[in-house]
């Protein structure tokens, strides 16, 4: 879960609202699994769903949309 708390992390340190008051930001993952491959070295990936939840969230949605894009572009650049 470490991509999970980096994008919570990011989103946080790109929004004064959240700055203030990280408790509005909920982060989840749901429906994961783990694929991997057979070998000497146990290579393995995990999948799952994040889920974001704003609680009282009153700014602009673009506060959180444009930091989500640029993390994904980094972290996630295939999706």
């Amino acid at each position: 879960m470490i991509k999970l708390k980096s994008l919570r992390q990011a989103l946080i340190e790109a929004n004064p609202s959240l700055q203030r008051d990280p408790d509005q930001l909920l982060t989840f993952a749901e429906n994961g699994s783990i694929r991997y491959h057979v070998g000497e070295n146990l290579s393995h990936g995990y999948t799952f769903t994040a889920k974001i939840v704003l609680l009282e969230f009153g700014g602009e949605v673009d506060s959180i949309i444009l930091p989500l894009l640029r993390w994904l572009s980094v972290h996630e650049p295939g999706i």
